[in-house]
């Protein structure tokens, strides 16, 4: 009994000398910003750059808890021995002085608590490190219904999430990554409405065109009439239901994403009149190799009804909205018409196999040894130009998201189909085959970056022209730990040789890859810190149609590339024989 006593005036004492220590910290406060040079070296050597006050004043916090739960045993225990003493005085009165100076110990160290409470956070306030030790709620970063965009069915889709400035004539795009049953595709299962009046003045059966590509991946809703109005903004939502469907019959939305999908954009007060463009193709003239993959982008988002389709005169499709042609005949080359980043980047690959890549995949050629050039058609005008006449449910050209027909010459007007085609630079193709294999030359943020922006954009580089088309959210993807409902699509720009976007009249030598993603949660929030961590899989193509196998990247030490012939993976900056596994617990889709 004498050395509990004992112990418990000695915790007394021990929470006097705290007292007197949080008092001087309180006074440190002014001198945060004296710690320039500890950060410094904190930057320099890779370590926490904490201001070593609120190191102190965080570990006196941690001691003062344990404190705490030691000052709550021996009030338990005292209890147990006062209900114990079985009316021996002696034991009676040790238990009640034992029992009365345990409270008085708590009642210091909650004290104690509060006082280190607020020095701790005049600390962070002082030096601009956050607002308090208080976790902020994750539900007020999230984004609801938001996780089938990349994580999920939705590839991507037009207005992009929280867009502003959306002309009135827009018509809204949705592509899914598996074909979709047009059945369950309606004014019923997805709705578009004003978000201020709810989704019970969703458009309805006659007011919203839908439209939908050979493979059923992307659909078109063409709302009638015009969304919004000429006085004022208007915020616009849409929401996929459940009830869509994939071809085989399931549903399109599954597990933590089964509620469905749903986003916003904000319409403007005006129509969009202005059409079309292309900005540039790849190649450009010169010589090629066959198995060169032909680009062609566009200053705007392209209709992918109106921008895709097979050219396969043995198998009966003759889609003609675009053309590869070779010879001297100027002879329609059989391929698909594939669309990417953004709906801006229409590309073509051919049909006719001459190879496989490292991952087993099939390589397609263009005629060997030809002049190839393209020929990007524009559609019929209507009545009013430059919108595009409407051929039953669909155009017969190249149209934007408003149904503004190409303006192949660039001229700012459009005088329609066969006035105003497109005609691409000629090139020539070679024999041999480009067997090269992209590799990462770069990633931002770097690997196992800290104290990262909310807002950072997340880039990677590839050493080639790449595939835009292959750079989706299946290939390309982007994942928090812990996991929580998350979208990301990635958007792609080609670059020159000094690594600035490629002007339409310079040769583009690599390719950018930014994952678009929402803000990312701060560190402060309940749960965290979070860590992200983005993955390009193998199905990631090079512009010659080889996928990213072996997967040369940045090596977390620096030194070198990641990934060997022995080690074909790179995980977090090491080589690895074997695919890398799931982060945080959370699995990721295996590779295509």
């Amino acid at each position: 009994m004498l050395v509990r006593v004992r112990t418990t005036r000695r915790l007394r004492a021990a929470l006097g000398v705290l007292v007197a220590v949080l008092w001087c910290a309180a006074l440190s406060v002014t001198a945060v910003h004296a710690q320039g040079a500890f950060e410094q070296f904190g930057a320099a050597t890779q370590l926490s750059a904490t201001p070593l006050p609120i190191i102190v004043a965080r570990l006196i916090r941690a001691f003062i808890g344990v404190l705490g739960i030691i000052a709550v045993v021996i009030i338990i225990f005292a209890g147990f021995r006062y209900m114990t003493s079985g009316g021996d005085v002696d034991k009676t009165s040790s238990a009640k002085r034992m029992l009365v100076q345990a409270v008085v110990g708590l009642v210091i160290i909650l004290s104690s608590f509060a006082i280190a409470q607020f020095v701790l956070n005049a600390l962070t306030r002082a030096s601009g490190i956050g607002g308090g030790i208080t976790a902020r709620d994750a539900g007020a970063f999230l984004e609801p219904l938001s996780g089938s965009l990349g994580a999920g069915i939705v590839a991507d889709h037009y207005p992009p999430r929280n867009a502003l400035d959306i002309p009135r004539n827009v018509r809204i795009f949705v592509t899914f990554k598996e074909a979709i049953d047009p059945a369950t595709v309606n004014a019923d299962t997805v709705k578009v409405f004003p978000t201020a009046e709810g989704d019970g003045s969703a458009l309805g059966t006659s007011d919203l065109a839908v439209t939908f590509d050979d493979a059923r991946r992307s659909f078109v809703f063409d709302p009638v009439p015009l969304l919004g109005n000429a006085d004022t903004d208007t915020t616009y939502s849409v929401f996929l239901t459940p009830d869509i469907n994939k071809a085989d019959g399931r549903p399109a939305f599954e597990g933590g994403n089964g509620d469905g999908y749903a986003w916003d954009f904000e319409v403007s007060t005006l129509v969009d009149l202005t059409p079309p463009k292309v900005v540039s193709v790849i190649p450009s003239g010169g010589t090629a190799a066959p198995n060169t993959a032909v680009q062609i982008s566009f200053d705007e988002p392209m209709d992918p009804v109106a921008s895709t389709g097979v050219q396969d005169a043995v198998g009966g499709s003759f889609f003609d909205h675009i053309e590869v042609q070779a010879g001297a005949a100027r002879t329609a080359v059989d391929g698909e018409f594939r669309i990417g980043n953004g709906y801006r980047t229409v590309e073509f690959v051919p049909l006719d196999a001459c190879g496989q890549d490292r991952c087993g995949d099939i390589v397609f050629c263009l005629p060997f040894d030809e002049q190839v050039r393209l020929l990007a058609r524009a559609a019929t005008l209507s009545s009013e130009p430059p919108q595009a006449l409407l051929v039953g449910a669909a155009f017969d050209g190249l149209t934007d998201a408003s149904g503004n027909s190409l303006d192949g010459d660039g001229d700012g007007t459009a005088q329609g189909k066969g006035n105003d085609d497109y005609s691409g630079p000629a090139f020539q193709t070679g024999s041999t085959v480009d067997d090269r294999t992209p590799e990462i030359v770069s990633i931002s943020p770097d690997i196992n970056e800290g104290d990262v922006d909310v807002n950072r954009d997340v880039t990677i580089t590839f050493s080639m022209p790449m595939l835009a088309s292959s750079l989706n959210g299946a290939a390309v993807q982007l994942w928090p730990d812990p996991s929580y409902e998350m979208s990301f699509v990635p958007r792609s720009e080609n670059l020159n040789a000094s690594g600035q976007v490629a002007a339409s009249d310079e040769a583009v030598v690599s390719t950018r890859a930014d994952i678009w993603h929402p803000t990312f949660l701060p560190p402060d929030v309940e749960g965290g810190p979070y860590s992200y961590y983005p993955l390009v899989t193998r199905g990631v193509k090079g512009i010659n149609q080889f996928c990213l196998y072996p997967a040369f990247g940045p090596q977390a030490s620096g030194a070198g590339s990641c990934a060997t012939e022995q080690a074909p993976y790179c995980c977090n900056g090491s080589p690895s024989a074997t695919a890398c596994q799931t982060v945080g617990g959370q699995t990721l889709p295996p590779a295509p």
